[in-house]
């Protein structure tokens, strides 16, 4: 029986919902697992095989205790960070998905992108990470050259070991997992965030866990705290996308800002150009990028990514620019 027919559904207390299996879609020897992290609400399970009359099913429940510290298989990732990532909590060979060109979860897929990611933007089947074609950020240094290739601040490596999205730099859904300090998804850096990543765990080796271990030499510590947080609390990501309507071709755009920016994450085009050039000034108040090959042309799109403070991330002023020359409003 394949798993597209064989279905396990589960009602934590809530409704049914579809499970995934871990070892796929098909199972050459028509097994499949799936792994449940209990919720505290009594489960129900529904099972469903089509055709009927062709196939029998064994349901085989195994039941474990919970774990006191959130991390059965002592791994360093925690439950429920193990479950939304794909990886088997009960397994500690098992370890949520980066991109990395191994199997980090053990389901003898590689790679294989989490929920909200994109690890193939030009669609080549070579993943980002290992693609000498992309560069993710926009800032004109390849993937494959690139220490950090989502330029949200926090280089591959240690992004791989945090378990966070080091080809995506700001949240796409609450289960997007993607900048090191916004723990919730909801693209901010904020007290809540704080909370989640470092209560009762900061000098408490029995609660580790990964996922705040920003400097990743095996503990939870104020150090890690001011990794995350010293520069970001109570700021935010947020994604633009501005529409070339000027008529003809841009290579820059001149914008202002409603309140100072930070950082700029990122800065591509619909084209797959790098917008490298850029320039902040007026403490933050105006931001200047560029194309340095070629134009974009009429309708075309510039994704920019930037940080700035929480609530308060927003342009006022929007000038598209042909060779340093304006060519109207954007």
């Amino acid at each position: 029986m394949h798993a597209a027919h064989f279905q396990i559904s589960l009602d934590g207390g809530a409704s049914f919902a579809h499970l995934e299996p871990l070892n796929g879609a098909y199972s050459p020897s028509h097994s499949y697992e799936y792994v449940v992290v209990g919720t505290g609400e009594p489960a129900a399970f529904r099972i469903v095989d089509q055709p009927t009359g062709d196939n029998y099913g064994v349901l085989t429940a195994i039941t474990e205790p919970e774990s006191s510290d959130g991390d059965f298989d002592d791994d360093g990732y925690r439950d429920t960070d193990e479950v939304a990532k794909g990886s088997n909590p009960f397994n500690a060979g098992s370890t949520p998905e980066v991109c990395d060109g191994a199997d980090n979860d053990g389901d003898t897929e590689v790679d294989e992108e989490p929920s909200g990611a994109d690890w193939d933007i030009d669609g080549d089947s070579v993943m980002d990470c290992l693609d000498s074609d992309v560069d993710t950020d926009g800032d004109g240094v390849v993937n494959t050259m690139d220490s950090d290739d989502d330029g949200d601040g926090y280089v591959d490596s240690r992004e791989q070991f945090m378990a966070t999205d080091q080809l995506g730099n700001c949240s796409i859904d609450p289960s997007h997992d993607a900048w090191g300090p916004d723990r919730d998804g909801d693209r901010d850096a904020d007290v809540g965030d704080l909370i989640q990543l470092f209560l009762g765990k900061v000098l408490n080796p029995a609660n580790y866990d990964a996922r705040a271990d920003a400097d990743g030499d095996g503990d939870d510590d104020i150090g890690d705290l001011i990794i995350l947080f010293a520069s970001n609390i109570l700021t935010e990501c947020r994604q633009f996308t501005f529409t070339n309507s000027s008529g003809g071709p841009v290579n820059g755009i001149h914008t202002e800002w409603s309140a100072p920016l930070g950082a700029v994450f990122s800065a591509s085009d619909s084209d797959s150009a790098t917008w490298s050039d850029r320039t902040m000034g007026s403490g933050g108040l105006m931001l200047d990028l560029g194309r340095p090959a070629g134009g974009l042309e009429n309708v075309g799109h510039v994704f920019v990514v930037v940080k700035g403070p929480k609530a308060s991330v927003a342009w006022s002023s929007c000038r598209w620019m042909l060779d340093g020359i304006d060519q109207g409003p954007c």
